[in-house]
């Protein structure tokens, strides 16, 4: 009977310690709680498609502003929203559509802070997105990496310019500033260490990258 209780007692104890493992993470920010997703092919927490900034509807090509505080917990568990473009001679995507993800190992802690690596997708400043089926962390994170994804506008809602203050242009670089700007201002909140931040990209990302280190950008900022 004793051998029973104490079977029957592991077992509880078991299921206790997974529905633990399943709880989602959950960061104070400063832009509000947000709560992501464990990752199921690693030891990483997933925050998916976090707002960083938005766009007036009334006119997409003009500049974004940051993303309010949230009043409520935010479920970061989707990132598969896309700034429009052109796909299959389709248009797809909506201008709403400035997110960012943020790729954590368990090994980040507020007294273990992690080196954070920020990646700018190419597509020839006319297609791309940020989702994690195309740009996954999951070597980067095995090497205590904090990985962070985002979108910004690409074709003419990101860097057609007619110099006019409704079209003034380069916004998709104006958005990679400021989705730079958040994770300077909020990484730490996931365990990431703020004076370490590492930018990079590939084609047209890596050209971004460039063009936002140039000394003179005001026009960017």
């Amino acid at each position: 009977m004793l051998g029973r209780s104490v079977v029957f007692s592991v077992l509880l104890l078991f299921n206790y310690a997974e529905c633990l493992s399943r709880v989602d993470p959950l960061v104070d920010s400063n832009v509000g709680l947000i709560r992501g997703l464990k990752a199921d092919d690693g030891d990483y927490a997933m925050f998916l498609g976090i707002p960083y900034a938005q766009v007036d509807p009334e006119n997409p090509f003009g500049k974004s502003t940051p993303q309010p505080k949230f009043e409520e917990p935010f479920e970061a568990y989707d990132d598969s929203a896309i700034c429009p473009q052109l796909r299959s001679g389709i248009v797809q995507g909506t201008p709403d559509c400035l997110q960012l993800s943020v790729y954590v190992p368990t090994t980040a802690t507020s007294r273990n802070r992690l080196p954070v690596m920020i990646w700018v997708y190419g597509g020839g400043f006319h297609r791309g997105s940020f989702g994690k089926e195309i740009y996954g962390p999951s070597y980067l994170v095995k090497h205590d990496v904090i990985v962070v994804t985002f979108n910004y506008r690409v074709g003419a809602y990101g860097f057609m310019c007619l110099d006019t203050p409704e079209v003034p242009g380069n916004q998709g670089l104006k958005d990679q500033f400021m989705a730079m700007k958040w994770v300077k201002d909020n990484i730490e909140a996931f365990g990431g260490d703020a004076n370490k931040i590492t930018v990079f990209g590939e084609s047209a990302g890596g050209h971004s990258i460039d063009l936002l280190v140039l000394p003179k950008r005001s026009s960017i900022q």
